[in-house]
């Protein structure tokens, strides 16, 4: 090479050397980075489950169908009490015509239990009817017998003893009054149980009143 053009490769070399290396520091720094978030997501999980299994700080978490932790956008299990505190989906509440023609939402007793059993597990809680009172029955104008009844009911979280009551109602329209009153205490311990269940959080339905 003649002068000019050894000057020329020697620039070159020298202005590309000065490009690449702010590059591969800054790709280092990113991986360097990523590398760190990703063993603190993973340490946070461990020590999540080490602290489930020591026992001295123990909390509860939601589990899968197949027992493995529900996790959340940042990869960590989600306790109960963050599950409870969430609102219902929108497949949870149905809506039925009200008062005027308005539109209430509620939950059924269905998707209550379900959601009592993805947080407290299926063998984690119980229900017991403290109290019952049946009105006394009438018959309309058809000789059907017309029964109501209240309940009182209690819903225990095993493992805390933590406990909920509350009252609720149900009546039902029946030519057979062992019908029209199984109906109606059913009605009355569903009612009350749904109204006991929102006092444990918005998931439950707490929301919607």
């Amino acid at each position: 090479f003649d002068e000019n053009t050894s000057r020329f490769v020697f620039v070159w070399v020298l202005i590309c050397s000065c490009w690449l290396f702010p590059c591969s520091c800054l790709l280092d720094r990113s991986l360097r980075s990523l590398h760190s978030a990703s063993c603190l997501s993973v340490a946070g999980i461990q020590s999540t489950i080490d602290t489930m299994s020591d026992g001295s700080n123990q909390k509860d978490f939601i589990e899968n169908a197949d027992g493995s932790l529900l996790l959340d956008h940042k990869g960590l299990p989600i306790s109960v009490e963050k599950f409870l505190s969430t609102k219902p989906l929108r497949r949870e509440v149905s809506t039925r015509q009200g008062p005027g023609g308005m539109k209430l939402s509620y939950m059924g007793g269905d998707v209550i239990t379900k959601t009592l059993n993805e947080a407290f597990g299926y063998d984690g809680w119980s229900l017991e009817v403290k109290d019952k009172t049946q009105l006394d029955p009438l018959k309309d104008d058809k000789g059907r017998y017309i029964v109501a009844f209240t309940a009182t009911v209690r819903i225990t979280h095993l493992r805390t003893g933590a406990f909920r009551e509350d009252c609720g109602a149900g009546d039902a329209i029946d030519k057979s009054l062992a019908s029209a009153s199984g109906n109606a205490l059913k009605g009355a311990v569903t009612d009350a149980m749904k109204r006991a269940a929102r006092h444990f959080g918005e998931k439950l339905g707490n929301s919607l009143y």
